[in-house]
């Protein structure tokens, strides 16, 4: 049996041969693997994804299709920080949950609210939330 990663999913003889009888190979090899086997329909619509373990694509999945990965947001983030409309970020200032008395007036007050992150901080946290504004 030919593997399907011996050459990528290229194993195949894939020049003049109808997608239908390609797609059908491709079913077959998936089957064989034990993975879930897509429908012809579903291969032709493009909504499955193989993976690649050699050839030319090495360790790169072979996408068909709009179905791409997405980027997932961190939880962690989306608990402390929000995007503003205009893309900035806000958050909760560090010091505030307990312990007050110890800080003077001034500096309790100047804690309140939220804040406006700047930097290259608030790059690494718009990519932390995906786009994402929570």
């Amino acid at each position: 049996m030919v593997q399907p990663w011996s050459a990528g999913i290229v194993g195949l003889p894939l020049a003049g041969t109808p997608f239908l009888l390609v797609a059908a190979q491709i079913i077959m090899l998936v089957s064989a693997l034990g993975r879930s086997v897509p429908s012809v329909a579903q291969f032709a619509a493009g909504h499955y994804c193989l993976p690649c373990r050699g050839g030319a694509l090495s360790g790169q999945p072979v996408c068909k299709g709009p179905d791409m990965s997405k980027m997932k947001t961190n939880k962690a983030t989306k608990k402390r920080f929000r995007l503003t409309a205009s893309g900035k970020v806000k958050h909760r200032c560090a010091g505030t949950s307990h312990l007050a008395f110890r800080k003077s007036k001034k500096r309790r007050r100047n804690l309140r609210g939220t804040k406006i992150l700047d930097g290259v901080e608030a790059k690494r946290i718009r990519e932390a939330l995906a786009g994402n504004s929570y």
